[in-house]
């Protein structure tokens, strides 16, 4: 399979009524994925990013009706399944992966600073993410409340799996020691 974004997303179901389709569903979802890979942090922030883009988009994906407005993107985008998107979002990433001849994969945990609750007795959140470095791109991200859970990764075994050349890269106890290589299972 081809590491082409488009041939990844085709298969993830539009949830839309076929009238109200003005805008090609994979155009949206494409925009929406550079947008936020880039930076966009909101449905008007990647309309922007589409308008500026527009040239550089099209030759990628057709955009026949050009870019649809935030309040089109921010329907499609939220009436998508998390799981449709994920399986789709997942086969391109290790097509990319595979495409580039194995990859460095670094994981890395941080601790959200003041969502601890005492009264409660809730330790605060943690979030762990695996990003691909030569491709700079996130493929899994976990929250939890469990700081063993968090620094385990466990949630990250399942889009990791996939990328069995790359490198996965996780922080030592001890940032001043360095950072520990371990081959992907």
């Amino acid at each position: 399979m081809t590491a082409s974004f488009l041939d990844h997303f085709v298969t993830l179901e539009d949830p839309r009524v076929e009238c109200n389709q003005r805008h090609v569903q994979l155009d949206i979802v494409f925009l929406a994925v550079c947008a936020v890979v880039s930076g966009a942090d909101g449905w008007e922030a990647i309309e922007d990013f589409g308008r500026k883009k527009l040239g550089w988009l099209r030759r990628f994906a057709p955009f026949a009706n050009g870019v649809p407005s935030h309040d089109c993107i921010s329907n499609v985008i939220s009436r998508l399944t998390s799981k449709g998107f994920g399986e789709c979002f997942r086969s391109w990433t290790r097509a990319v992966s595979g495409a580039t001849g194995g990859e460095i994969i670094a994981v890395d945990g941080k601790s959200a600073r003041g969502s601890r609750d005492r009264r409660r007795r809730r330790s605060p959140l943690h979030m762990v993410s695996a990003w691909a470095c030569r491709n700079r791109l996130v493929l899994g991200q976990e929250a939890s409340f469990d700081a063993v859970r968090a620094d385990r990764g466990l949630g990250l075994r399942a889009p990791v799996a996939g990328l069995r050349r790359s490198l996965l890269c996780r922080p030592r106890a001890q940032p001043a020691q360095g950072r520990l290589q371990v081959p992907v299972p």
